[in-house]
């Protein structure tokens, strides 16, 4: 598998081509059954003393870790075996 880091708008995308693929082919139905654990997204913000900081997320919005910059935050999703997608 390749290991695309793209960020934008605050998002970072982590998958192989043809997973990214075959992700985008699911029907909502077969999502929902693909189960939270596995998937995950990460929204830059800003904590109360104002520093920015990633926030890894899981699929249901509730927060996994919280990273002072991309790559640690790409680090803990490996760690916590997430698969990152894009949020619109």
């Amino acid at each position: 598998m390749t290991d695309d880091r793209n960020t934008q708008h605050g998002v970072a995308i982590v998958a192989s081509a043809e997973r990214t693929a075959a992700l985008r082919q699911l029907t909502p139905m077969e999502l929902r059954q693909l189960g939270l654990a596995q998937l995950g997204y990460l929204r830059l913000g800003r904590l109360r003393n104002g520093s920015l900081t990633y926030a890894l997320l899981a699929a249901d919005g509730s927060t996994v870790a919280l990273a002072d910059d991309v790559d640690s935050a790409m680090d803990l999703a490996d760690e916590h075996e997430l698969t990152l997608l894009t949020v619109h």
